[in-house]
């Protein structure tokens, strides 16, 4: 080889080397592809962050990626340990965009022009201006993280980078503009426990928590005597005590078995004593006589289980256990006695204040035993089944709402009260809040609903959109009894086309040509100054507006009467203001039209809000008695009218193809002059001296 043509390789050889060199130290080293909501939107905060590694700077002039599509301009160049930013919107990333770690003054940062970073995963190239791959890499969301959660994926500088899930990368605190943050923080936190229980003679509970940046090795340390209870891979970790341990209460924290540092607060548990063994009473001496599982306060405030004492001596509940069918299983502990011929409540909660006023005997652990709709009471002492109540609609029972189960006074046997027949919703209350329930004390006697005919009640007034107070605290309707004797409308059902539904659990008498109100509150300091005499709770509402809403009053299934108001159906809007039915219009009939309803004219006592809740509705016709029904006939040639002609008689006048319809201009008010109306459809008109409601002035 001659001396020139080795020279010639040589050449070659160190600008393939150096052009080679050069791309290596250009790598793509972040890449923030889901913000968090409260880092920022995908269009201001996605950014692709590229890094010089070498000792010298380069000139990176047309280098690109591919997607999202952007070249760097002529002229740019990233110094040696230098950060470049390329995001979607170079404007907004500083300001816009919340960074725990800032980015530092100076940086430059660069537009791309179209596409974005997927959510779920691509392949990110960078190309040298020759068009030559410098770096690339793959990342998806399911084996990257990283995935909206508040971290970037971030190189960790060693390795392949290729690939997002080869262990090279990792998922942490964004870093835009600087040095990546590859200490990763483990965090333990959420700590619960739930399921305390004795198996055997052995003391169980399960602990749930939550981690992040951990090995997959933990244990559950009891912290007061010093010694690991338990360990897992993850959440949730069993812990198993043994027999004959104190009852004394321990702290226990959860801890990374690999860095002990990283370790959750401490939560106190109280050891139950496994070694005491309960004596059990005969099967059916203690009887489940209520039931209270959709309370009107939330269910984990609300919710409990009524037990009597059918026998001559007091029994003591400690080391029973109230379980269901399922996975529901709660032991108790310690000694709560039921007198004899007596009464004790186990409940979620022994807040009065919050959980409807009534004082609780026992208090479980919501999380070991929530009843549903249709559920399970089991209460079990050893291997005996004390009693049992399976309650569901399909064997005749209640379906749950606002109201306890109530077993009747005449069945207070554990035979009996298998039987749905013999159960009702509790006729009487000592709760504080809706709904109705005797926890505590003895039942009364169930009573069955007496259904009215279809018509016999019928919704004269309604109050959906309050403005004095909130619709959860002023909403009301009312009925009106059309026959000459009482109504009570006890076990009735008020329903409308979705999702309400709730059962009248409590007498409530509609006197013969009276009204009887129902509202979301019977609070009067706190829901307008109402008289409500039911009060339905949260559990049924109205709506307003275009959309409307409709009211069913049921018995036994049967439809007494229902209405179906909105706006579209041309009924008032209802604004601070009931829609009340004319006292000309009171029957099932008539209340489905909504040209018989309009807005109460009455002023509440709250001096803000109109209606006339319990009394005489205001009468919808106007002074003087000059309203008319104006009916299109006839062949017209455009649904718009130009105003010409007066209206100078009530009744009903025919417009025919040519002529038009206006107000009287001197007395009432003129109609537009572009005023359209829908041909054939009627629509009302005032004549003759009058002030016009405002739905009379609307096209109809």
């Amino acid at each position: 080889m001659t001396k020139q043509i080795k020279k010639l390789f040589t050449l070659l050889v160190f600008i393939c080397f150096t052009v080679s060199f050069t791309q290596a130290q250009i790598v793509i080293n972040e890449l923030s592809y889901n913000p968090s909501t409260t880092q920022g939107n995908d269009s201001d905060c996605e950014f692709i962050e590229i890094y010089n590694s070498g000792a010298a700077a380069v000139d990176i002039s047309g280098y690109s990626f591919d997607d999202p599509v952007f070249t760097f301009p002529a002229g740019t160049s990233i110094a040696a340990g230098e950060y470049i930013l390329v995001t979607d919107g170079p404007g907004t990333f500083t300001t816009a965009c919340i960074w725990a770690n800032p980015v530092p003054a100076g940086t430059q940062i660069f537009q791309w022009g179209t596409g974005n970073l997927g959510n779920t995963g691509e392949s990110v190239a960078l190309f040298d201006a020759a068009m030559m791959q410098v770096d690339s890499v793959a990342y998806a969301d399911a084996l990257c993280g990283a995935d909206g959660d508040g971290n970037s994926l971030q190189y960790t500088g060693t390795g392949d980078n290729v690939d997002c899930n080869t262990g090279n990368w990792i998922a942490n605190t964004p870093t835009p503009g600087t040095t990546n943050s590859l200490t990763l923080t483990c965090e333990i936190t959420s700590v619960s426990v739930s399921s305390l229980a004795c198996t055997g003679a052995d003391f169980t509970f399960v602990v749930d928590f939550s981690v992040t940046n951990g090995s997959g090795a933990y244990e559950v340390y009891d912290a007061t005597n010093m010694t690991m209870l338990a360990a897992g891979m993850a959440s949730p970790i069993s812990v198993v005590m043994g027999g004959n341990i104190s009852t004394a209460p321990i702290d226990i924290v959860v801890r990374d078995q690999n860095d002990l540092t990283c370790a959750s607060v401490a939560i106190t548990v109280t050891p139950f004593d496994c070694s005491f063994v309960p004596s059990c009473p005969a099967a059916g001496s203690l009887v489940v006589t209520e039931i209270m599982a959709n309370p009107a306060v939330p269910d984990a405030s609300g919710e409990y289980v009524e037990i009597l004492n059918t026998s001559a001596a007091p029994i003591d509940l400690q080391g029973f256990f109230l379980t269901d069918n399922g996975t529901n299983s709660h032991y108790i502990p310690s000694s709560v006695i039921v007198p004899a011929g007596g009464y004790v409540v186990l409940a979620a909660s022994g807040d009065s204040g919050t959980n409807g006023g009534f004082t609780a005997d026992y208090v479980y652990n919501y999380t070991d035993f929530a009843l549903s709709t249709a559920d399970e009471v089991i209460l079990e002492c050893g291997a005996t089944v004390i009693d049992a109540v399976y309650y569901d609609s399909v064997l005749g029972f209640p379906v749950p709402s606002s109201a306890s189960l109530s077993l009747d006074p005449a069945f207070l046997n554990a035979a009996d009260n298998d039987s749905g027949a013999n159960w009702c919703f509790s006729p009487s209350s000592t709760l504080t809040v809706a709904g109705s329930g005797t926890p505590g004390a003895a039942n009364a006697t169930c009573q069955t609903a007496t259904c009215a005919n279809p018509g016999d009640l019928i919704v004269t007034e309604i109050m959906h959109n309050p403005t004095f107070v909130t619709d959860a605290n002023g909403e009301y309707f009312e009925v009106y009894n059309t026959t000459g004797a009482d109504i009570d409308m006890f076990g009735y059902t008020l329903k409308d086309d979705g999702t309400n539904n709730v059962l009248i659990a409590s007498s409530v008498i509609v006197p013969a040509g009276g009204y009887a109100v129902l509202g979301k509150s019977d609070n009067m300091a706190t829901n307008g100054g109402i008289a409500v005499d039911y009060a339905y709770g949260a559990d049924y509402q109205l709506a307003g507006g275009t959309s409307g809403d409709e009211i069913v009053i049921e018995c036994d299934g049967v439809v007494i009467d229902s209405v179906d108001y909105s706006t579209t159906l041309n009924f008032p809007s209802g604004n601070g203001t009931s829609l009340s039915l004319d006292p000309n219009s009171f029957n099932e009939t008539d209340n489905d039209n909504p040209a018989n309803w309009c807005e109460s004219t009455t002023l509440l006592g709250n001096a803000t809000d109109f209606g006339t809740p319990g009394a005489a509705n205001d009468a919808c016709t106007v002074v003087g008695g000059c309203e008319a029904i104006l009916t299109m006939t006839g062949a017209v040639p455009s649904a718009t009218y130009q105003a010409s002609n007066l209206i100078t008689t009530s009744g009903v006048t025919t417009v025919g193809a040519t002529e038009t319809v206006i107000f009287d201009a001197t007395n009432c008010v003129e109609l537009n002059a572009d005023f359209e109306v829908i041909l054939g459809a009627e629509f009302d008109a005032i004549i003759g001296g009058c002030t016009p409601r405002l739905e009379d002035t609307k096209e109809k």
